[in-house]
């Protein structure tokens, strides 16, 4: 809706209680023209406003510190014909208050939007869209990713095109052979008119909508020019002056070799959501549900969680969930990357769209619907697809111009041969060859459809770009930090031995250490809470605990201060630790109550087998590596050592991380963070290209632009050089598209 007196309801989340509701009651109020209602049970403010004052209402309720219910939506509209078309739709639906993050890509014909409802209506977007000249229907998984696209249907009309202008073309066709096939005028108007207003319509229809848009776009360039042609040869058959010349010919030819282009096209985009198409295919559509021990097939959408399912051998698994009995081998491939079979057993966990093996599995159901793995990778390829990249904002820019400019220049051109003294017919032609010869859709689609292809091929890798300015940052990367626990190592770690300094013979304070360990996710203390000597230690509840990012827990337990981290955390709360020997290849953890050192250990932590692979080939890209690790000097040496890393930091903070990157980037180089853990984030953030482990914390993926779906380094390589050929071809596309038209027109 636009900016109107009127009445409507936002949903707002945030009030506690009716003061709440009466507090914005009255800040809304004292807008001039507004009447605002403020429910406190419904979560609704009822506006009547008698002046355009939407704007100043959404503002008012966000600076209150209330969150306004905003709904996403996306749809698939019919009727673009290039991304000047799309871009129109855009600039129209952000004049409608209410509508915000609009994003449109023409080569899936997608459109996505927020919407706050109740100020703003779907069917606003429907109209907006129809005065256009377009249509558009709710984009699902299904109907997004089958492109509006009849392969049978669009080829009969290419063979019709063809077969009414070779007729046309005979005469010239036959000149190179010294034989004379002269047509009757009177035949070649027809067959010239048939191409030109029933394959040729659809050209007119988008001029016409472009007009009625104020704008102009590849239909109106063709529907000039061959309309030119056209039309002179009907005027010249007319008056029966056929010396001067009829070129039915010249806009028949015009018209099928476009169309055929634009069938091409066509065949391109759908061509280009192939890799999306083959994630949705594995999304199964019923499942097996196990009630009093029989098994009932329902819906995937009917399942509610910690249902039973069954998974028989040989079939997709449904849902996400947890194996409740049964083992199997999973071949997990087409959603982690990872070619080989995994053996997975009761309590261990399976992803919807995975396939089973030879077991028989029963599952209880983990997530549904959006929740799942397989669509969580979906919705963020989705999101790449539909974001454009920055050079993609220029190109549009500049294809928004083009199109006019094209016509000052045919002008030109008509007017230059018609000074020089040329006959009204040649500068026609060479008028028309300019209108038809130039391309904007050739621009619009080189980044987007690259864009797609790419995005959908990483994904089936266990890639997920979630960001297509990866892909275009990813071209000039030239250094990748690498996290080392976690990342680089299994992230498993094992006790190698205990130091315990306050009693050898009896350990103390082991609640207090068990304590410690239960509520932290980082692996060094999920294997000390793993440690044979806490296997029958009583838990202690703990008063304040702080997990401090970089260094370890701060913890009061029996009021007791209860530390346990790395030497930082220590040297931080005075406790001293000159006294203790470090091995070269173990991470250290040391333990302290109440300032005084009770035990070191001594954990161990294997190197992923594949890390040195995707070293070793990056190196081979010439891109250069270096490792950041918190962990003390000695143990991350000796692992660089190992994996050929010449380069390298250790006991850094999260915030060390973070500057050390900087330092690089003020210096020129392109920088890649691949980490997995909390402390990662901030470097993540700050490197020009973030890439996180999949098995890593929520806080890292949220801080990466490229997720990868399973624990091996060497899809690090594999996405640089995905993003970097996907970037090539971005490149390529645009250099071909900008050299054809210059060169052409």
């Amino acid at each position: 809706m636009t900016n109107q007196s009127s009445t409507y309801s936002i949903t707002i989340k945030g009030m506690r209680c009716n003061n709440c509701a009466n507090s914005l009651e009255a800040i809304l109020n004292a807008i001039p023209n507004v009447t605002a209602t403020v429910s406190f049970s419904s979560e609704t403010v009822h506006v009547v406003q008698s002046e355009p004052t939407t704007n100043l209402v959404i503002d008012a309720i966000k600076n209150a510190g209330y969150a306004i219910k905003i709904t996403h939506k996306r749809l698939l509209v019919t009727g673009w014909s290039c991304a000047g078309c799309a871009n129109k739709t855009k600039q129209l639906l952000a004049k409608l208050t209410g509508v915000t993050d609009i994003n449109v890509n023409s080569a899936t014909n997608l459109l996505t939007f927020d919407i706050i409802e109740g100020v703003s209506k779907l069917t606003d977007i429907y109209a907006a869209l129809h005065s256009q000249g377009y249509s558009a229907q709710p984009a699902n998984e299904v109907s997004h990713h089958q492109t509006v696209w009849h392969p049978l249907l669009s080829q009969w009309k290419i063979v019709f095109a063809i077969a009414l202008t070779l007729p046309l073309l005979m005469p010239m066709i036959a000149m190179p052979f010294k034989m004379t096939i002269d047509l009757a005028p009177w035949l070649e108007f027809v067959l010239a008119s048939l191409v030109q207003f029933v394959i040729g319509g659809k050209f007119y229809q988008g001029a016409w909508q472009s007009l009625k848009n104020k704008q102009a776009n590849m239909d109106t360039l063709v529907a000039l020019g061959t309309s030119a042609a056209y039309f002179y040869s009907c005027y010249v058959l007319l008056i029966g002056d056929i010396n001067s010349g009829v070129y039915f010919e010249s806009s028949a030819v015009i018209i099928t070799f476009v169309s055929i282009g634009k069938w091409l096209e066509s065949r391109a985009k759908h061509s280009a959501g192939q890799a999306m198409r083959e994630l949705l295919a594995l999304q199964p559509t019923l499942a097996s549900r196990v009630v009093d021990g029989k098994m009932i097939n329902i819906p995937v959408d009917m399942l509610s969680l910690n249902d039973i399912v069954r998974v028989l051998p040989q079939s997709k698994i449904p849902v996400d969930g947890i194996i409740v009995k049964g083992e199997s081998d999973i071949d997990e491939s087409l959603i982690s990357g990872e070619s080989i079979p995994l053996h997975k057993r009761r309590n261990e966990p399976v992803f919807a769209g995975s396939t089973n093996g030879t077991g028989i599995l029963d599952i209880s159901v983990g997530a549904i619907g959006g929740d799942s793995h397989l669509n969580q990778i979906i919705a963020m390829v989705e999101q790449a697809q539909a974001t454009k990249a920055p050079i993609e904002r220029l190109v549009d820019r500049i294809a928004a111009w083009f199109v006019p400019v094209v016509l000052v220049i045919a002008g030109f051109t008509l007017a230059g041969w018609l000074s020089i003294g040329g006959s009204f017919e040649t500068a026609l032609i060479n008028c028309v060859a300019v209108l038809v010869v130039a391309c904007p859709c050739a621009l619009g689609l080189a980044t987007p459809a690259a864009i797609v292809v790419g995005s959908g091929v990483a994904a089936k890798h266990g890639i997920v770009i979630r960001d297509p300015q990866a892909l275009q940052t990813a071209g000039s990367i030239d250094t990748v930090a690498f996290d080392k626990t976690g990342t680089v190592t299994q992230g498993n770690p094992t006790l190698k031995y205990a130091k315990w300094y306050s009693n050898d013979e009896t350990p103390s304070y082991l609640s207090e250490l068990k304590s410690a360990t239960k509520h932290s996710h980082h692996p060094l203390s999920q294997a000390l809470a793993n440690a044979h000597f806490l296997n029958d230690i009583a838990v202690i509840d703990a008063g304040e605990y702080i997990e401090i990012a970089g260094q370890g827990i701060d913890t009061t337990i029996n009021g007791q201060t209860v530390l346990l981290g790395n030497k930082a955390l220590m040297q931080a709360n005075d406790v001293t630790t000159d006294f203790v020997h470090f091995d070269i290849d173990a991470s250290y953890v040391f333990y302290a109550v109440s300032g005084k050192l009770i035990a070191v250990f001594s954990l161990t932590d294997e190197v992923r087998p594949q890390s040195k692979p995707a070293i070793t080939a990056l190196k081979k890209q010439n891109v250069s590596t270096l490792m950041l690790s918190g962990d003390h000097t000695n143990c991350v040496k000796q692992v660089a050592k190992d994996l050929g890393i010449n380069t390298y930091q250790a006991a850094l903070k999260p915030e060390d991380k973070l500057n050390y990157l900087h330092t690089l980037q003020t210096r020129g180089q392109q920088v890649a963070m691949v980490g997995d853990g909390i402390n990662d984030a901030p470097a993540l953030a700050q490197a020009n290209l973030g890439i996180a482990m999949g098995g890593g914390t929520q806080t890292a993926i949220e801080s990466a632009q490229i997720t990868l779906m399973q624990d091996n380094p060497m899809l690090v390589y594999w996405a640089i050089n995905i993003a970097k050929a996907t970037w090539r071809t971005v490149k390529q596309n645009l250099a071909l598209a900008f050299l054809f038209n210059v060169c052409a027109i």
